[in-house]
């Protein structure tokens, strides 16, 4: 069997031989996946980026998108280094937002000093109001479900509560608990205004 040119191999791509698309492929795949993992050190990315550059290649090569078929092997591992630093970039972009999505929370006071201290009074005064319930019930509930952060299936069990109740039992402790909670700050407004 002769050897195929790269000249043989664009004009079999553009007059549409499949034949011609494998053995494009299986020339220069080899040669190509080398080239990546050499660059970017993880073969599991250079498999990747190697596949995609096969078919960027013959969607360029079928439309007839190539200048000069005696420089395939340089245009295919051009093309590659090419879609490997695209995602390159595109993984750092990813990373500069994550980034930035972390600064922008450190600024707007989420995970700071103050920001805990705030959070933690809240939790407080919130626990405080539901040990002043009036109703044994809705305190547990609360308590064991917002305090300890137990599971629905525990808590049922704790207070004998079918389980497909539950939620209407704590919707109307936590209405309870909110009434408590607005008679609590207008008092603290009254006491602050008065």
């Amino acid at each position: 069997m002769e050897s195929v040119t790269s000249s043989d191999l664009v004009t079999g791509i553009y007059n549409g031989d499949k034949n011609a698309e494998s053995q494009m492929i299986q020339k220069y795949s080899r040669q190509v996946l080398y080239i990546l993992e050499k660059r970017c050190g993880d073969p599991d990315l250079a498999r990747d980026i190697c596949q995609d550059t096969f078919v960027v290649l013959l969607e360029k090569f079928r439309k007839q998108m190539i200048d000069d078929p005696e420089k395939l092997a340089a245009y295919i591992q051009q093309t590659a280094v090419n879609i490997l630093i695209a995602s390159k970039r595109k993984e750092a972009r990813r990373q500069t937002f994550a980034d930035s999505e972390l600064i922008d929370n450190y600024i707007s006071g989420a995970g700071s000093p103050v920001n805990d201290l705030e959070k933690m009074h809240i939790r407080n005064s919130v626990r405080d109001s539901i040990l002043n319930l009036k109703n044994t019930r809705d305190k547990e509930i609360l308590y064991r479900y917002y305090i300890h952060e137990h599971e629905k299936d525990e808590i049922c069990q704790h207070l004998g509560i079918d389980f497909r109740h539950f939620d209407k039992v704590i919707s109307r402790a936590r209405t309870r608990l909110r009434e408590v909670l607005q008679t609590s700050d207008q008092e603290d407004v009254q006491g602050v205004t008065g």
